[in-house]
């Protein structure tokens, strides 16, 4: 997977538009490497891997890359994911 403009909730990244969650696992590293904390309902762009369990049938995303966005660089995201929609 590339990237996805998600926002963050309770160790789960949820897509607004698709009215979608996934849970998330991400290295301490990564987090610690932001200029800022995450907050819950922060606006964000990860590069992740997905995982599958195929026992439980669950769907998971492991972090590798995570970057905070503000309303400008989030608008010109929405915008071109719904141009390739």
């Amino acid at each position: 997977m590339r990237l996805f403009i998600l926002y963050l909730h309770d160790r789960s990244l949820r897509d607004k538009l698709a009215d979608v969650s996934v849970s998330v696992t991400c290295p301490r590293g990564v987090v610690d490497s932001l200029p800022t904390p995450l907050v819950e309902g922060a606006s964000v762009v990860v590069h992740a891997r997905p995982s599958f369990y195929p026992t439980r049938g669950t769907l998971s995303l492991q972090v590798r890359e995570i970057r905070l966005v503000g309303e400008g660089e989030l608008l010109v995201y929405e915008d071109a994911r719904h141009n390739l929609a």
